[in-house]
Parts: structure tokens; C-alpha cells; sequence
């Protein structure tokens, strides 16, 4: 059985600092990323020529012996899986982008339980993150991106910034917030999320339970790509998903996830790292 839901990894306890940062950086940074990216997408992947009543998805999972030289990898470079696996997602989606060389903005949720003060441990405790990934940037910058994210507190920043919203703003007001991409300080081209590893030790058995596990966020208007990870019992699972206003084709779901795959194989093979 799993007996516990994961913790906090990152950026410690909480403090007051981050919060007046968070404001002060809200100021400065409002206007600079309200422009979105464009997509280059033939007219016939819109939501409007291909209408369907659930947003396609694409997935993938990983055996255990490809799973295992990904960590190894990984260790070896000095860096995270979801460093190396940001990377080559950001790649395999430049080529729908009008403009491929683009910075491209990424929201990545951090898991505040353990620290996080909550009525329930099962109740939503998330904050995030946002990291931006330049198209010549190297997978020790975009590490080093994350974990200065993460050392500044920004999560904890965020996190503070939403409680504060949360307690003041109506639920229409939040509404109006999330349709017209103001909640967060600068837009995010989708969200990126890692929900960890479950049962290594391979200790559950239940037949409803075994099999290929994968996992993805919602994609909101705001949040138009939408990238998840899961390992369970030692397989490393990809899902994918856009929201319909993007794109509601099948075969461009699956496109970037072949993309991303590839990505990963060459990035295993790359002998310059460490």
C-alpha cells in the first residue's frame, strides 16, 4: 500500500520575505509577458474544424530498464530528471511555434504538503514556479533556472500571493481572473508537472492497481499545454494533453509526444555530458 502522500522537497519553511518580493516582482513583471507566443497549427488541428467532446491525449511509459539509465543519466550530469525531461519537451513543441527561437515560459507546480498549513492532507497544496527556457540554453542552465527558482522561495512566494487572493477575491472574480490569463504575474505556455514515484518497492499487487500508470494536469485556456510524469514501480510514465482552443487533433498530440520521446533518446545519448 502507498501509506503516505509525498512532502515539500524544496526551498524549506515558509517566511514573510518571499511574499513582499512576490508583490513588489507582480508590479515590475505585469505587463512584460502579457503577450502570448503564437502557434503555427494547420486550420484543420483547430478546436472549431475538429470538434470533439474531450481534449486528445497522448502518453507514453518507459520499461523499467530505460527508466533506470534515465536516472542514471541524470545522476551522472548532476542534474534532475524533470530538468532533462523540461528540455526536451520545450524542443519537441518549438517547431509548432511561429517564432522557434522564442523564450518559452513554463509553470511548474510545487507541492507544498508537509509545510504548507492544511484543514486535510488529500485537500489542494500547490504553489509553482515559473521557469523560462531560451532555445540555445544548455541542460545545466535550465537546472540551474529551477533550482535558483526554488532557493528564492518563489513557490513559497506564490503560495502566499494565492492565500491572500484566495481569502479576498469572489469566486467570480477568480473565474474572471483564470478566462482572461490574470492570475499569475506573467503567462505560462503550459504546465509542467512531476507527481513523483509510487511504490518502488513494487509492494502493491492488487490486479485493479498493476499495470501502466500515467499522469497529466489539467490544460486550462490559460495553460494551453498541459505535460505530466508519474513512476510507478519503477516505469516512468509521459501523458500530454492541450486545451481545445489550441488544438483539438490527435495526431499533433501525438506528434509532440513522439518529439519528446526522441528528444529523450538523443539526450541519453549525449556523450558530452558527464
Amino acid at each position: 500500500m502507498i501509506d503516505a502522500l509525498p512532502q515539500l522537497q524544496y526551498g524549506g519553511r515558509s517566511s514573510i520575505s518571499p511574499f513582499l518580493k512576490a508583490l513588489a516582482m507582480r508590479v515590475v513583471r505585469y505587463d512584460r509577458w502579457r503577450g502570448q507566443l503564437h502557434w503555427q497549427l494547420s486550420q484543420s488541428t483547430t478546436a472549431e474544424a475538429r470538434p470533439r467532446s474531450l481534449p486528445p491525449i497522448a502518453w507514453h511509459v518507459f520499461d523499467k530498464a530505460d527508466t533506470l539509465r534515465l536516472r542514471q543519466h541524470c545522476r551522472r550530469a548532476g542534474i534532475t530528471v524533470n530538468t532533462l525531461l523540461l528540455k526536451d519537451l520545450t524542443q519537441a513543441i518549438r517547431p509548432y511555434l511561429q517564432d522557434r527561437a522564442a523564450e518559452v515560459p513554463w509553470f511548474l507546480p510545487v507541492n507544498m504538503r508537509g509545510e504548507a498549513s492544511r484543514k486535510s492532507d488529500t485537500v489542494n497544496c500547490v504553489s509553482y514556479v515559473s521557469v523560462k527556457v531560451r532555445a540555445e540554453e544548455g541542460i545545466q542552465m535550465i537546472h540551474k533556472k529551477v533550482l535558483t527558482a526554488l532557493e528564492r522561495k518563489e513557490h513559497w512566494a506564490n503560495w502566499y500571493v494565492a492565500c491572500v487572493a484566495g481569502r479576498m477575491l469572489s469566486h467570480e472574480i477568480k473565474k474572471f481572473l483564470w478566462k482572461h490569463e490574470q492570475f499569475a504575474a506573467e503567462w505560462n505556455i503550459g504546465v509542467f508537472s512531476n507527481i513523483g514515484e509510487w511504490d518502488a518497492e513494487e509492494k502493491v499487487q492488487e490486479p485493479a492497481c498493476l499495470g501502466e500508470w500515467v499522469f497529466c494536469p489539467p490544460a486550462f485556456s490559460a495553460l494551453r499545454v498541459a505535460a505530466g510524469v508519474v513512476t510507478f514501480q519503477n516505469r516512468l510514465g509521459l501523458a500530454m494533453q492541450a486545451h481545445p482552443s489550441l488544438t483539438n487533433d490527435p495526431t499533433i498530440l501525438r506528434a509532440w509526444m513522439d518529439a519528446w520521446i526522441g528528444g529523450i533518446e538523443a539526450s541519453l545519448a549525449d556523450t558530452t555530458l558527464p
